[in-house]
């Protein structure tokens, strides 16, 4: 095997392994912006649940 050929060989393993490293921190990346979606819901539905109980204590008073 010539340099040539190990210099290629070498430089597609490191390819191969930094295309792993994308991957996975692309499906990172992916859980958490599901994370920040879930939690944006969440502070949704308590705003909305926030505003009714504040019309229920207008109410009450």
């Amino acid at each position: 095997m010539n340099t040539e050929t190990a210099n290629y060989l070498a430089n597609k393993d490191q390819l191969a392994i930094k295309t792993v490293e994308y991957n996975a921190k692309v499906k990172e990346l992916a859980a958490d912006n599901n994370t920040i979606k879930n939690l944006n819901a969440t502070l949704k539905y308590a705003e909305e649940k926030a505003g009714q109980a504040d019309k229920f204590v207008i109410e009450i008073i």
